[in-house]
């Protein structure tokens, strides 16, 4: 059988037919169970009400684009208290409900999407053989899980311009992962010190000279070192030669 090949994750389904179409592959595919679950109330069921097909982009294939036909059953729900007359049968491992594309060729375009961003994502993958449009890899962006925070020890603040030369707030961001954190709505010493007090694991704090930030991490977080950054720093010597 080479269906377990071809499809590893997913072990109940059956490959029937592989044919051409123009320059694509398309594989015709089965389950190969006798039965579905219904997912409202959890019930077996071998009674088929009707059969559609299913296209489904999938990963490449010798640098060809592949075409999933995959034949989907609709069977009724005996279960008299379920709201469900009929259901279809889910591929959870595979490709998720409404889906035009697996969910393995989805994970590699989120990696591209992530990597390169829209335009050139969509470009690179083109030549991939996985065409998707700017707003496909957008839209995979967004709707990636938010990975858990991680407790910020090292921590930078500094002005951030929400409208130049009319409305600042003050940005912090993590200096050992090196990505911003946190955008506070004003640059007050208050928000600050609510700020730090409600992040305890800050042990070092970089910032420029404002004596307005130097009160706020030394009320907020008084565990912490201060240091000025590189970029301050500099700017300091500057002024002073």
């Amino acid at each position: 059988m080479i269906s377990p090949f071809v499809f590893p994750s997913s072990n109940d389904l059956l490959l029937e037919v592989v044919s051409w179409e123009k320059d694509t592959l398309l594989l015709h595919v089965r389950s190969s169970q006798a039965e579905g679950t219904c997912p409202g109330c959890h019930q077996i069921s071998r009674r088929v009400h009707s059969r559609y097909m299913r296209t489904l982009a999938d990963l490449p294939c010798q640098a060809q684009v592949v075409r999933l036909h995959l034949q989907v059953r609709r069977f009724f729900c005996d279960e008299a208290t379920c709201p469900r007359k009929t259901f279809a049968e889910q591929f959870p491992t595979f490709a998720l409900p409404y889906a035009r594309r697996t969910s393995r060729q989805a994970n590699v375009l989120r990696e591209v999407a992530f990597a390169l961003g829209g335009k050139p994502g969509a470009h690179l993958a083109e030549k991939l053989r996985m065409p998707a449009s700017l707003q496909t890899l957008l839209r995979l962006i967004r709707r990636s899980a938010v990975p858990d925070p991680v407790p910020p020890r090292v921590v930078g603040m500094d002005e951030w311009a929400w409208r130049k030369g009319r409305r600042y707030g003050t940005i912090l961001c993590d200096l050992e992962r090196h990505i911003p954190i946190d955008l506070l709505p004003d640059r007050e010493a208050d928000s600050v010190i609510t700020w730090l007090k409600a992040h305890p694991s800050v042990e070092i704090v970089s910032r420029d000279r404002s004596t307005e930030y130097a009160d706020a991490a030394r009320q907020g977080a008084p565990q912490a070192i201060q240091v000025a950054d590189r970029f301050h720093a500099g700017q300091e010597f500057g002024r002073c030669t």
